[in-house]
């Protein structure tokens, strides 16, 4: 059986570091309860802000980038 992996730097890092862990957190989606998440959560946010962002400049390249910065954060901020 031939699985592939697609990570990122974060689960390459705790897989080195533990792979039990890896797995308890990436594919059980187990996590300790003190464990610091604000990083994290501040990574997300800005991935999701980014997302829209290019997204709208992919199908309004001509449109001022401004513009497409100002829908992307009203657009998370209504969420």
């Amino acid at each position: 059986m031939k699985i592939s992996l697609a990570l990122d730097a974060s689960q390459i890092s705790e897989y080195l570091f533990c792979p039990e862990a890896w797995r308890l957190g990436y594919t059980e989606h187990l996590e300790k309860a003190d464990r610091k998440t604000v990083a994290m959560d501040e990574g997300t946010l800005m991935h999701s802000l980014l997302d829209v962002y290019y997204s709208l400049r992919c199908m309004n390249p001509n449109e001022n980038f401004a513009t497409h910065a100002k829908v992307a954060s009203e657009t998370l901020t209504k969420s």
